[in-house]
């Protein structure tokens, strides 16, 4: 017999508390992922069924994955992470840098280097060109002063 939700009802006989009774019991329907048995709101609920569901549950929360069968992460991801060398992620950043390797985000484009050790010796080259300069004026002036 069909009733009004379209699903497939079954009318059964049984025997309860020594009583025969008349009662409708439908199919069982299921979880999609899991296939789970879900008894609905008029279900008298098997405890062997609801056993059941906490067996695959159980099973499902602790299936370790492979790299050919999904697990609590997928096959991919387990193949992906097997393939990560032991220690890679253990990385201890040094206290100190080499200059030549410590890199200068230069916007005034003041120096041509790209690294702090190259940007010192430019700054520095500047500074000794510059006192050069200095004493050439002055050497060139012959000693002489302003009057």
């Amino acid at each position: 017999m069909k009733h009004g939700n379209k699903k497939d009802w079954r009318k059964y006989d049984a025997t309860i508390g020594g009583r025969g009774r008349s009662y409708c019991h439908h199919i069982m329907q299921y979880t999609s992922s899991l296939n789970l048995k879900k008894p609905e709101g008029t279900d008298v609920v098997d405890i062997n069924v609801l056993n059941e569901n906490t067996d695959i549950i159980d099973m499902e929360i602790t299936k370790k994955a492979t790299q050919t069968l999904d697990g609590r992460m997928s096959k991919e991801d387990k193949k992906k992470l097997d393939g990560v060398e032991e220690g890679a992620n253990n990385y201890t950043h040094p206290s100190k840098h080499a200059a030549n390797l410590v890199t200068i985000a230069d916007t005034g484009n003041n120096f041509s280097s790209t690294n702090v050790e190259g940007a010192l010796s430019e700054l520095f080259q500047s500074a000794s060109n510059g006192k050069e300069q200095i004493a050439t004026a002055i050497t060139g002036m012959g000693g002489r002063g302003r009057s």
